[in-house]
């Protein structure tokens, strides 16, 4: 069939839920399908049963061809009456094809298709005529001078003519020429500014000399002094005095400067505290512990001790000479015997049992594989959003075994409603179902919040999504 200016065009309404979703012109003949697939569809139903895509009409050498399958119903209404598609599968009147049955079309025919939870109606009727760009009239058209502002301009205009005057001016007058200066001239100028800048140096060569020989005089005075020492030192021979030293008086005298330095050392440490014995023989520390250290002051227990260096008490060996204020010795004597009379002993004697806490490990399993229900007036390829949340399934299913650790018997779904805006960020999401119990619906649509999927087509998309969980 030849196209014409007159030639009937397809309309299609479709309805879903008793409500007119959508309702189209198709002014070209070609094919018109249904489907849940954004990019493969000329009407698309995301949250339905119907197929990815299904050829509803099709164009067979320029007519109409309608497509059905067995379980499709519907009929069509033409010049002969209303015919139930039934009918016209046992009358004979449909013929195979390879998306099920087909019944040719004519611009006469009109009628219903039922597909799944969606219904087309369709006829074909006369297309309107093209609508014009709309044109604003001559009047409230705006041209460039329109568009000027009388102020601005006239300020620009002055500003240009100052500037333009202001280089006349100067083009204009006679300007006394730079006076020339010759080479010599530059360079004597040159040479008079660098030696004022440059300071009179001293003669580095004299002061050289002037160090090397007060050094000389001054290494000559000592090697001088050195031997006048050396002479009042040794007024004999060496040889004398080797002749004169007993091997066994040097010893002697050896051992006793090692015994001096010892007792210098005990007396001036706390070795000498600790080491310093009584008159009775027995050293200052069995004094001070022999009768309990709370019922003697510090003065008593080193009061006998003969290795602390004699003289003033405090400044030798750093222990006050008289007894403190706070530490009268009112204390009792404690022994060793004693602790297990405390409450810390009886404690410990009841034999108090301590465990090891282990932390409950749990397994859990999280099913994904339920298609996801989208509408809105974007589009957003299903196979990418599977994707975006299967990568972080990880986080999903921790949500589950917190709420395992709690109830370990907790099992069920949980259904997240979320919106994904133009940018691809999740807008809101919000837990509608939640069977598993406790915080595991929050914690998942959390989840969900925090993800970043592909940019939608054409505005927001919404999104069902079910999550089933199962103990390991």
């Amino acid at each position: 069939m030849s196209e014409k200016s007159d030639e009937k065009i397809l309309r299609i309404g479709l309805i879903q839920n008793g409500k007119i979703v959508e309702e189209r012109l198709l002014r070209s003949r070609g094919d018109l399908t249904i489907g849940r697939d954004f990019d493969d569809n000329t009407l698309v139903v995301p949250v339905s049963e119907l197929p990815k895509s299904y050829p509803v009409f099709e164009n067979k050498d320029g007519e109409y061809v309608l497509n059905f399958t067995p379980e499709m119903e519907g009929r069509l209404s033409t010049a002969d009456g209303v015919r139930p598609l039934d009918d016209l599968k046992r009358q004979g009147d449909t013929h195979k094809g390879e998306h099920g049955l087909y019944v040719p079309v004519s611009p006469d025919t009109r009628g219903r298709v039922q597909i799944g939870d969606v219904t087309l109606l369709f006829q074909f009727v006369t297309p309107p005529p093209t609508q014009p760009k709309p044109a604003l009239p001559a009047s409230m058209r705006g041209g460039w001078l329109k568009g000027l502002d009388a102020t601005l301009v006239g300020l620009i205009g002055l500003s240009a003519l100052l500037q333009v005057g202001f280089i006349v001016y100067l083009e204009s007058q006679d300007w006394p020429e730079p006076k020339k200066q010759s080479s010599a001239e530059i360079v004597a100028k040159f040479a008079d500014k660098k030696k004022k800048k440059e300071p009179d140096k001293p003669d580095l060569k004299k002061k050289k000399k002037k160090q090397k020989s007060d050094e000389t005089k001054e290494s000559e005075k000592k090697s001088s002094e050195n031997k006048q020492a050396k002479q009042k030192s040794d007024p004999e021979p060496k040889e004398k005095k080797k002749e004169q030293v007993d091997p066994e008086e040097e010893a002697a005298k050896k051992a006793e400067r090692q015994r001096e330095m010892a007792k210098e050392v005990r007396n001036k440490t706390i070795i000498g505290q600790l080491g310093s014995k009584s008159k009775d023989g027995e050293g200052a520390v069995a004094d001070v512990l022999e009768s309990g250290a709370g019922k003697k002051s510090m003065k008593e227990a080193f009061e006998n001790s003969e290795g602390i260096t004699s003289g003033t008490g405090a400044e030798k060996s750093g222990l006050e000479t008289s007894g403190s204020a706070d530490a009268d010795g009112s204390g009792e004597t404690g022994g060793i015997g004693d602790m297990d009379k405390t409450a810390g002993a009886e404690k410990a004697q009841e034999g108090v049992e301590t465990g090891n806490k282990k932390e409950d490990k749990v397994q859990a399993d999280v099913d994904l594989k339920s298609p996801a229900k989208t509408a809105g007036t974007g589009k957003l390829n299903s196979d990418s959003l599977s994707r975006t949340i299967q990568r972080y399934s990880g986080r999903i299913q921790r949500c589950y075994e917190r709420q395992l650790k709690v109830d370990s018997e907790a099992s069920g779904k949980v259904v997240v409603n979320f919106t994904i805006g133009e940018a691809g960020r999740v807008t809101q999401a919000k837990s509608v179902t939640n069977s598993v119990g406790g915080s595991a619906g929050s914690c998942v649509a959390g989840v969900i919040k925090s993800l970043r999927f592909p940019r939608p087509k054409g505005g927001n998309v919404i999104v069902n999504k079910s999550f089933v969980f199962e103990a390991g």
